[in-house]
């Protein structure tokens, strides 16, 4: 009908929400997936899109390869270890718009879900969404390339059977939507956690002790998979340990305390 054509177009255009996504190039699996990740949005979605690429030399080749419209951060960073928390904070600080999106670089959710998303947080009815139910579906290397290829979700869901999930059926990784208000008051990022660790965990549970409105909708978040070094698992004990002790600190925290937590944090 006339009125569906007009709810469809007017859902493409998202220009109250950015999206964020910081990478670290370490594989070509993952320049072709924030490639395809990004070109999936732009192709679903008029919206703002920031990406920061952190590494020791620019060598212009992930600028040239987005889309114009994405808009491309680099800075530079001689450590190893991917301070991811870190550079989500330098990327909120650069929205303006009342909603954020923090994305991974390799995730792929349906174009509904994530109309569904916005439309909670612009409705009040959340002030962060999961795009998706908690199965959080692994491509595998072997199927990853049907997306790469087609930049069509339905080439996934076609062999979602044959996807692992690797978090259980309650993952709370990839991504989420927020507004952007109610994100910075919980802190935004917890630098503490320094390269990859359970920082998902902490964020939710940050936002369950500050008794924020969390909501998810129907439907899965697709992985592609990459080759996984030291900035996708802990690389060290002492990394693991302090990650885990973080986490543990947060988990114990009454309201008041964390938000006296929260005051002091000087990023």
């Amino acid at each position: 009908s006339r009125r569906q054509r007009q709810m469809c177009i007017r859902d493409r255009y998202l220009k109250d929400l950015t999206f964020i996504i910081p990478v670290r190039l370490d594989t070509i699996e993952r320049i072709e997936n924030i490639i395809a990740s990004t070109n999936y949005l732009l192709h679903c979605f008029d919206t703002k899109i920031i990406v920061l690429e952190a590494c020791e030399v620019k060598n212009n080749i992930l600028e040239k390869l987005l889309d114009s419209r994405v808009d491309y951060i680099y800075m530079q960073d001689k450590n190893p270890v991917f301070h991811r928390t870190k550079y989500l904070n330098v990327l909120s600080k650069l929205v303006v718009t009342p909603f954020l999106a923090v994305w991974d670089a390799d995730v792929i959710v349906s174009c509904q879900q994530i109309i569904s998303s916005i439309q909670l947080l612009r409705h009040g009815g959340a002030d962060i969404v999961y795009p998706y139910d908690g199965r959080f579906l692994d491509t595998t290397l072997k199927y990853r390339k049907l997306f790469i290829v087609s930049s069509d979700i339905k080439s996934l869901y076609a062999v979602q059977n044959h996807f692992v999930l690797p978090y259980g059926i309650y993952a709370i990784g990839g991504g989420f939507l927020a507004n952007r208000f109610m994100y910075s008051c919980s802190g935004g990022e917890n630098e503490n956690f320094y390269g990859w660790g359970p920082e998902d965990q902490e964020r939710l549970k940050r936002w369950e002790i500050l008794e924020y409105n969390i909501k998810r909708v129907e439907g899965p978040m697709f992985h592609l998979s990459h080759p996984r070094g030291i900035n996708s698992c802990f690389g060290d004990y002492k990394r693991e340990e302090d990650s885990i002790k973080e986490l543990l600190r947060i988990c114990k925290m009454s309201k008041k305390e964390l938000c006296d937590e929260i005051k002091h944090w000087n990023w």
